[in-house]
């Protein structure tokens, strides 16, 4: 991925604006890019009072982000869903939001938290397999 743009780079923070599948309206989410198919594979973080059903379902798939850890933009401490990949998303609308707003790379995830989601997303039942090794080769680096 080294002349991808940096917006595409493993382990990126992109506050998107995106239309969930199960959604009526489009806003703005922070996502992780947590590795590359034919699609980005994202993972969304989730503030701690807006945890849905599924993922109190997942709950053990929720890896805590301290605000402390991501001042640049979290305001407070949220987690980051390693139970499910979305891949809605085609690479050119997530580096057209990006080119049109830079702004939208909002950070990186810390080194260790990448080992994390690759331990976290390996042991998810409703991950793929392909996801799973896409995951761990694009974080592992």
């Amino acid at each position: 991925m080294a002349s991808d743009p940096p917006c595409l780079q493993p382990g990126k923070v992109l506050y998107l604006n995106v239309q969930f599948p199960h959604e009526t309206e489009a806003h703005d989410k922070y996502l992780v890019l947590a590795g590359m198919t034919v699609r980005p594979l994202l993972l969304k973080i989730n503030t701690a009072d807006k945890q849905s059903k599924r993922s109190e379902i997942l709950k053990e798939f929720q890896f805590r982000l301290r605000q402390t850890d991501y001042p640049g933009f979290l305001h407070y401490d949220s987690y980051l869903n390693c139970g499910a990949v979305w891949d809605f998303l085609t690479t050119k609308e997530v580096v057209d939001q990006w080119t049109a707003d830079p702004k939208r790379l909002v950070g990186e995830i810390l080194r260790p938290h990448q080992d994390e989601i690759i331990n976290l997303t390996r042991q998810s039942k409703s991950i793929s397999s392909m996801h799973k090794d896409a995951i761990a080769k694009a974080l592992q680096r």
